[in-house]
């Protein structure tokens, strides 16, 4: 995911360009996106795996928080967006692999507004 975030964009464009690597906006990312849904489902049912994806978790919280930090007028308030970008990147990735993909065609994942505008308000 770090790879999406250049060095020499905004702190805005790196998280914005995070967001977006992690959304099943193409063929590959479909597909792991896919994989990801059958681990969850069999996470459900697993200790071991349930341990794998906190873990997981922990780490890609960690990376959103770093890239929020720049942004935020208070550093406290990067965990909490944190977990609402997650909450977002999760919805819409379910919604586009597997719940609603006629009506969230990945096209209409990939429409900047979407994305920027939750951005925005997050930060706002």
């Amino acid at each position: 995911m770090l790879r999406a975030a250049e060095r020499d964009q905004s702190p805005k464009d790196r998280l914005t360009a995070v967001v977006f690597e992690a959304l099943p906006l193409d063929h590959d990312r479909l597909t792991e996106w896919k994989v990801w849904l059958a681990f969850w489902g069999a996470a459900a049912g697993d200790a071991r795996l349930l341990e794998e994806n906190r873990r997981r978790y922990a780490e890609w919280r960690k990376l959103l928080r770093a890239l929020l930090a720049p942004l935020e007028k208070e550093p406290k308030q990067s965990s909490e967006r944190a977990d609402h970008l997650m909450v977002f990147i999760d919805g819409l990735g379910i919604r586009v692999t597997l719940a609603e993909p006629a009506r969230f065609p990945r096209e209409r994942a990939r429409a900047v507004t979407m994305v920027t505008a939750q951005i925005d308000s997050l930060l706002a």
